[in-house]
Parts: C-alpha cells; structure tokens; sequence
C-alpha cells in the first residue's frame, strides 16, 4: 500500500518541510510544497509524522487520515532573574582627584 497524505499546519497553510517516516523499514520522505507526501507501508506499519517545534503523531498506516494538522509544542523554559551588576566605585581615580585638588589649594594658599 501506499500511505497518501496532506500535511498542514494548524493555520492550514501546507507544511512542506515535515517528514513521514515509516517506523518499521526506515524510509522517510519530506513533505512537497503542497504539503503532500506518500509512503510505501504494510497496514500494520507504524508512521511518524514531525516537524520541528510541533508535536509529532504517529499512525497506523491504515489509520493515516488524508489530512494532518500539526500542533505547535509548547516549551516553557523556567523563569530567570536579571539583575543589573553593582557598580563599581574607582576608588584609585577618586583618590587621584582628592590628590589633585589638594595639590591645587596647597599651591593657591602658600603664594
């Protein structure tokens, strides 16, 4: 048998990059531009369908339906703390400046 199917996604644009892949001999094709792909199979063969970023389903090959939407997976990462760094006090040009100034009044009070 041959499995025939249209591949979607859930907006029902044609998802051309998903693969078929028949889990019991391997062969695997790539959904055309019209979302389409056939897979030679046995009825009790098992078929893969995924893409990237969307849940992948499997079917019997006699129970592949002429139609597959594909839902997108949804992975929530863990929440993250961002904090600004502290700011770092630059005691050596604080020290040069009080330095300087001092140097400045020494000088304008011993004329």
């Amino acid at each position: 048998m041959i499995v025939r199917a249209y591949i979607y996604e859930e907006n029902m644009q044609p998802f051309d990059m998903a693969t078929a892949t028949n889990m019991t001999n391997g062969h695997t094709v790539v959904a055309d531009l019209n979302g389409y792909i056939e897979l030679p199979a046995n009825n009790n063969d098992t078929i893969h369908i995924e893409a990237m970023g969307y849940v992948s389903k499997n079917y019997k090959a006699f129970e592949v339906p002429p139609r597959i939407i594909m839902q997108p997976a949804i992975n929530e990462l863990p929440a993250v703390e961002i904090t600004a760094p502290k700011k770092k006090t630059n005691w050596l040009g604080i020290a040069t400046g009080i330095a300087i100034v001092g140097a400045i009044i020494k000088y304008l009070t011993n004329e």
